[in-house]
């Protein structure tokens, strides 16, 4: 509930042991005025963190709903085509919803600040073993935690590619990505397994990749989104498997993903609420 009341906190911490109630640095209140933390509060169980501006996680579950590609981070060459707003076509909620907005354009700006906040201070000794994964990362989920964690166990350092947002948006389709390069990239940065990141990381592993970032094993999860993603417009890069240099040179190694949770599952929850959300985000 918006509102967790007193019998409510009484029943988390009776079910889950919980200390904590956690909130992001903005006030919350009914409509009476009164805070919506007041029992937390009084309890001292509550906590503030600070939260990091321009990212809405109100924004995002419109962008889902909407599939709208606005927020993308694009280059300077590549301008915005179509529609504003861009629908799924092959969606159980294609139909017209009115009412519906989200804001045209990501607020975020990553500053070096900001991406500092989130970045470690640790650089690869010349005795660490150096492993590569890529991908899109979007909506960071617990399934993204756990290949990380499974890739870092490959060695001792771990450098994460992510994918700028037209190389997503050419193999999925629709509006994806959900989170844009800069907010994707600050998700996977807070991962405690995440040692360095390269932000808009080539599509194909390159010897050139390999050689500056001293890469011992490049590594992929048996999971992937790419068969469901087809559905939504995408298609299969062209350029044939992008890992091959890499299984060349004999420093390829899969693993098995801890997790099969994928943005897909986080859609089709989202989905499932839609008419409350959609009033929401309006």
């Amino acid at each position: 509930p918006y509102t967790p009341s007193k019998a409510w906190v009484d029943k988390l911490r009776a079910t889950y042991a919980i200390d904590y109630i956690v909130h992001g640095d903005d006030p919350c209140f009914n409509p009476d005025g009164s805070d919506v933390y007041s029992y937390a509060k009084a309890l001292d169980m509550f906590k503030i963190i600070k939260r990091t501006e321009g990212v809405s996680t109100t924004d995002i579950v419109g962008r889902m709903l909407l599939m709208t590609r606005e927020h993308h981070v694009r280059s300077p060459a590549q301008p915005v085509q179509g529609e504003a707003i861009t629908r799924l076509r092959s969606s159980s909620w294609a139909e017209d919803k009115q009412g519906l907005s989200v804001s045209d354009r990501s607020q975020f700006l990553p500053t070096a600040r900001r991406i500092r906040q989130f970045a470690s201070d640790r650089v690869p000794s010349d005795s660490d073993k150096v492993v590569y994964i890529a991908g899109a990362f979007d909506l960071f989920t617990q399934g993204h935690i756990e290949a990380l964690k499974a890739a870092k166990g490959l060695g001792t350092f771990l450098v994460v590619g992510v994918y700028d947002d037209e190389t997503v948006n050419r193999s999925r389709g629709g509006g994806h990505p959900i989170m844009n390069l800069h907010e994707r990239c600050l998700s996977v940065l807070s991962c405690r397994y995440a040692d360095e990141i390269i932000m808009g990381a080539p599509r194909t592993v390159t010897e050139d990749l390999l050689r500056s970032m001293n890469v011992s094993v490049v590594t992929h999860g048996s999971v992937s989104e790419g068969k469901y993603m087809q559905r939504f417009g995408g298609t299969e890069p062209a350029e044939g498997d992008p890992l091959a240099l890499a299984k060349q040179l004999g420093k390829f190694q899969a693993f098995d993903s801890p997790s099969e949770l994928l943005v897909e599952h986080i859609i089709a929850r989202v989905l499932q609420h839609r008419d409350a959300l959609a009033a929401k985000v309006a």
